[in-house]
């Protein structure tokens, strides 16, 4: 094996440890949860029976979260038509009003069309979102399959084959 792909290997291991402090999410159904569509209407579990979830805990403050939303992108326009469904999930921190105006504003700005939602405080506690960004996937029975804490360029090679093998 080169040294290239050991690096890579490094990265995925380091990235899928999950929450800061080693826990992780992986093989748990995903919490009950309600998170408020910034276009408007709500997101909720039964909103996603039967499609893949990539959750992306984000903030607009958060300069690794925005590296990481032209990936978020990238995935959405890939496999969004073949039952993805990338969400981003603010954790801006301040009252919704003011989250819901930060979070579309950055959308428009950039041009993102994956689902961007506010008012995540109680999944992110669910989850035990510690630091973000953090990414969250579940397979199409809402089991997590994947969970992952940190900005990494590694993470979109780490997350592709568990999408693709989830939306067989």
């Amino acid at each position: 094996m080169t040294i290239a792909g050991l690096g890579a290997i490094a990265v995925i291991a380091a990235m899928q440890s999950g929450a800061q402090g080693g826990a992780t999410m992986v093989g748990k159904a995903l919490p009950a949860f309600s998170s408020k569509n910034i276009k408007g209407g709500t997101v909720t579990n039964a909103s996603l029976k039967g499609k893949v979830v990539l959750m992306d805990f984000w903030a607009t403050w958060c300069g690794p979260c925005v590296k990481m939303s032209p990936t978020m992108q990238k995935l959405h326009a890939k496999y969004g038509k073949k039952g993805l469904v990338v969400i981003g999930m603010n954790l801006e921190g301040g009252d919704e009003a003011s989250d819901k105006s930060k979070s579309l504003a950055y959308v428009k700005k950039h041009k993102y069309t994956y689902l961007n939602t506010y008012g995540n405080d109680a999944i992110a506690s669910k989850l035990g979102v510690q630091g973000i960004p953090r990414f969250v996937l579940a397979d199409k029975k809402g089991k997590i399959i994947g969970d992952w804490t940190g900005s990494s360029d590694g993470f979109e090679s780490a997350v592709t084959p568990l999408i693709e093998k989830a939306l067989k």
